[in-house]
């Protein structure tokens, strides 16, 4: 576990700079900075942004298989086997928008968070349990194409 920690971590960051960069590469209103380490933004998201006399947080995810399954993956909770412990998942951040990077696809989607949850709350019925070694993830995968429809 510790392994795939570590690899997801790297790519979590190279996720996060590829997000700051381009956003900083859109507008010049906004400095990005990076607060992903920083405990007391753990909730609120990997990216603040600050300009305009508001902060945004920003919520980042880096996904390896969207571009394969086409589908955003809204975590209600982990269950990390090793540990026997549950975390509450992404849809309980506080940020404003969610980003899910595909590097394969050369793509950033980009999600007001508070819609993403609105939509999650209304289908999380169809929840699933995604297994992996390391730990269980219970989930709804969304359809890209049902996101663009809000």
């Amino acid at each position: 576990m510790l392994k795939d920690f570590h690899s997801d971590l790297a790519n979590a960051k190279i996720a996060e700079k590829i997000v700051r960069d381009t956003l900083a590469s859109l507008t010049t209103n906004y400095a990005f900075e990076d607060v992903s380490d920083d405990p007391q933004f753990y909730y609120k998201g990997d990216i603040r942004a600050v300009g305009d006399n508001k902060e945004i947080y920003i919520e980042v995810k880096d996904d390896s298989r969207i571009a394969d399954t086409g589908n955003i993956l809204c975590e209600e909770e982990v269950y990390y086997k090793d540990d026997d412990r549950f975390a509450k998942g992404n849809m309980y951040c506080d940020s404003d928008y969610y980003c899910v990077v595909s590097q394969q696809e050369r793509k950033i989607y980009v999600l007001d968070f508070k819609i993403l949850k609105t939509i999650y709350r209304k289908y999380s019925e169809d929840f699933k349990i995604i297994k992996h070694s390391e730990q269980d993830t219970y989930a709804y995968l969304l359809p890209i194409c049902r996101a663009k429809q809000f």
